[in-house]
């Protein structure tokens, strides 16, 4: 059954005739006839009775009529609704973050978002990196807000927003407080995320370009649980700026570089919705402030 069998139906009902109703939704009266036989041929039963230049409706056509007016004002309703997203944005924007992204970077955005566009109904989940990646893959969620890969499968693509620069931490006492040896860092135990991150795949890789070798003892992906084991000597780490506490040394070694981008993650695959552009062009316009 197609929608503009249904219109010609209704016109035809509303207006009294076949002339007439081609006149209504401007088409030729055998573009009417056609419709209309369509239609009843898709029901496989007369919709109307013609007496002279006269149009009744049949017992089926009666029937039809309820559920034709249902139908398409069900159709105006939904195009009324597409179009007025762009007057009165809304629906549910389902977001997958890192704790250390969600935690430090995003308030300052989602606050002002969610008070501009309260019929957006916020879904955010807190994840690892790696997860919320495989996440946006599969169309679970719309925007991964993590960090970023060096390297992304072609349907996936990333827009990087924030450089996290991030430094050898350990406690106040520690004896790598002291040290302006870099070797020393392989003498004693690291706490680092697990070797599938993304972050401990940086980590690796620097120290890798400096001939050193990892001591990992213990592993966390929550950042801030890294930091409360570093402050109490259990090891050093590496750990965003961001994160920095009076009960932290930051070890100075001139040739070793770390840091991340973050950013977001889309699928190309998805046509985004206009909640998800709009949380973009914030984030976007943040960076200008």
């Amino acid at each position: 059954m197609e929608i503009n069998e249904l219109k010609a139906f209704v016109a035809v009902v509303e207006s009294g005739s076949f002339s007439s109703a081609a006149e209504r939704i401007h088409l030729t009266q055998p573009a009417i006839s056609k419709r209309i036989a369509q239609l009843e041929s898709r029901i496989n039963k007369p919709l109307f009775d013609r007496i002279g230049h006269q149009v009744q409706l049949t017992e089926a056509g009666n029937t039809l009529l309820p559920h034709a007016h249902k139908i398409l004002n069900a159709l105006q309703d939904s195009l009324n609704d597409i179009e007025q997203l762009d007057v009165i944005p809304r629906g549910i924007l389902r977001i997958g973050t890192s704790y250390h992204v969600g935690l430090h970077y995003l308030p300052s955005i989602l606050k002002p978002y969610y008070s501009d566009y309260p019929e957006i109904e916020l879904d955010i989940h807190f994840m690892d990196s790696e997860n919320a990646l495989a996440a946006v893959e599969k169309g679970h969620i719309e925007l991964a807000i993590i960090t970023l890969p060096p390297q992304l499968p072609a349907h996936l693509q990333a827009k990087s927003f924030w450089s996290d620069p991030m430094l050898i931490y350990c406690a106040l006492n520690h004896p790598l407080a002291t040290s302006t040896d870099i070797n020393d860092l392989t003498h004693y135990a690291a706490i680092l995320p697990d070797t599938h991150t993304i972050t401990r795949q940086l980590v690796e890789k620097e120290m890798i370009r400096q001939g050193l070798s990892l001591n990992v003892r213990l592993s966390s992906n929550h950042l801030e649980s890294i930091r409360m084991m570093v402050e109490i000597g259990l090891g050093w780490s590496v750990l965003p700026i961001t994160l920095k506490s009076p009960d932290l040394h930051s070890c100075t070694f001139p040739n070793l570089h770390f840091f991340r981008e973050l950013g977001i993650v889309i699928n190309n695959q998805r046509t985004l919705t206009q909640a998800a552009n709009l949380l973009i062009k914030r984030i976007e316009s943040n960076q200008h402030e």
